[in-house]
């Protein structure tokens, strides 16, 4: 949903590129939305979103600016995974950061909170 909602804020952004979104486990690899998520999506206006879910890669952290966690524990993950890129002579130039650092409140919010 969050890239949806991303994605959608975007289009009319002149200095945002690409936006993607993919999970640090490959458990629904290929599957699209759950059909709740289209529906608030649609609610709010947002009638284009069409995603397969992947598991990030290795070049990801090469491609991206910018790679946003939702949570700590996704958080981790990705530092550990960049960490890996970087050590395998792939030098990545992603900035790996909560979502909720976007918030503008003081303390960086994690998606649940």
């Amino acid at each position: 949903m969050a890239e949806g909602v991303f994605r959608s804020l975007a289009a009319s952004h002149p200095r945002l590129g690409a936006v993607d979104s993919a999970g640090t486990g490959a458990y629904h690899v290929l599957e699209p939305p759950d059909y709740r998520t289209i529906d608030t999506l649609r609610k709010h206006g947002i009638r284009n979103y069409d995603h397969g879910a992947r598991k990030i890669r290795d070049q990801d952290f090469r491609t991206f600016d910018y790679i946003l966690a939702m949570d700590a524990s996704n958080l981790r993950d990705l530092q550990r995974l960049q960490k890996r890129v970087d050590s395998a002579g792939g030098k990545s130039k992603a900035k790996v950061m909560l979502f909720g650092e976007f918030s503008g409140k003081p303390k960086a919010e994690q998606v649940g909170d």
